[in-house]
């Protein structure tokens, strides 16, 4: 059966199942998010050592394909796809299309509306927009890393030999012709649209324009509204910390990525760029502990995101020590898969206790209502007038 369907399909249920778990439990939004950090991050850094064994080798293929959007599975089928233009192009491509499915969506909805005359037109249409507003916002946030670190090796300097310049992150493809100047282009293009306009360009005026600051003072329908699509970038936080965290979090991705990409793999220095990121970030989430914790005993949301960074730190800086000591390497690189297995066996327990408690939460809100689960955003019958995705 395995070998009848495709690798890449299984790999594409499973971001559609992570998607869905991250909408569903709005409750385990904050440990969701740590989660997608550190799948892309370990991903990117067991790409870039060659220290690794064949076992890890086959792990990190998946991990890779899942969450930084490496569909290898379809290299033979479409060979143009994994060169380096290729990547870049269909990279940048894929939110687009996302969103434009989202839309479509949208549409066709709307129209299912229309003709059948559904009742609570209006209601319905905004529930549909918020859904569709939020997949879009979980998209753009979710592919924000690959794209930067694809965007960052594009326009890193290209390596030297005999004369002979060529693109570091491909050395069989030479920094001139065609191909390379489209690549360029492309590079130069996603830098202020994406790399920064993301961050910059869209999350930060979205939190701003919408008064997430003040979300506290709006009419409760409105703050429904506003959770609905945009919840996905301040919920996770503290009161205090939503309105800017967000932009935080995701330059900590982008300086990630530019280190592992900007700064030669040879270098100790990328190694020491990317601890100081990871060290930088250990320090304000000490400090500030800006996670929403969904249990009052224990700070689960904050505990898994420090762990998560130190894990990540010890294991790019003994990654280091393990290529420049060949001969030690192999009880250094099983010492930190041991670690991290330990680590996402944790997050896997973490991720399950908190959508058990959202369902718990859920089922004694609808008994004290005294009224059956919502139906489906297509369904008869009247709901509340703002739906969400976790619904």
């Amino acid at each position: 059966m395995l070998q009848i369907i495709p690798a890449w399909l299984l790999e594409l249920n499973v971001i559609a199942l992570f998607i869905g778990l991250a909408g569903r439990g709005k409750g385990a939004r904050g440990i969701m998010k740590t989660s997608v950090f550190y799948f892309q991050t370990f991903d990117a850094l067991l790409s870039n050592t060659d220290v690794w064994p064949v076992e890890v080798l086959e792990t990190q293929r998946y991990i890779g394909n899942v969450f930084n959007f490496r569909f290898s599975g379809l290299a033979c089928e479409f060979p143009r796809l994994f060169t380096p233009l290729g990547e870049l192009a269909s990279l940048l491509i894929l939110p687009l299309i996302c969103i434009l499915l989202v839309w479509f969506y949208f549409t066709l909805g709307y129209l299912v509306f229309k003709i059948f005359e559904y009742p609570n037109l209006e209601e319905r249409r905004l529930r549909l927009r918020n859904t569709c507003l939020q997949l879009s916002v979980m998209t753009l946030n979710f592919t924000y890393f690959p794209i930067v670190k694809k965007t960052a090796s594009t326009l890193a300097h290209c390596g030297e030999d005999n004369g002979q310049r060529y693109l570091r992150e491909a050395p069989w493809m030479e920094c001139e012709g065609y191909d390379y100047t489209i690549l360029q282009v492309l590079g130069w293009l996603a830098l202020p649209l994406y790399v920064i306009g993301v961050p910059f360009g869209l999350f930060l005026p979205l939190l701003h324009f919408n008064k997430v600051a003040r979300r506290h003072e709006m009419p409760q329908q409105d703050q429904e509204s506003l959770d609905s699509w945009l919840g996905s970038i301040y919920l996770p936080y503290r009161e205090e910390f939503r309105p800017y965290f967000e932009i935080i979090f995701l330059l900590r991705r982008m300086l990630i990525a530019f280190a592992l990409s900007l700064i030669n793999r040879a270098s100790s220095f990328q190694t020491i760029a990317v601890c100081f990121v990871l060290l930088v970030a250990l320090c304000l989430q000490l400090s500030f502990r800006p996670l929403n914790d969904s249990y009052q005993k224990f700070p689960l949301e904050n505990t898994a995101e420090t762990l998560v960074l130190l894990t990540l730190h010890f294991s790019f800086m003994n990654v280091r020590y393990a290529a420049l000591n060949p001969d030690s390497s192999l009880p250094i690189i099983w010492m930190i898969m041991s670690v991290n297995v330990v680590l996402l066996c944790g997050m896997v327990v973490s991720i399950i206790l908190l959508l058990k408690k959202a369902g718990n939460a859920d089922e004694m809100v609808h008994e004290a209502r005294g009224h059956e689960e919502h139906a489906p955003v297509l369904g008869d019958g009247a709901r509340e007038q703002y739906g969400t995705f976790e619904e």
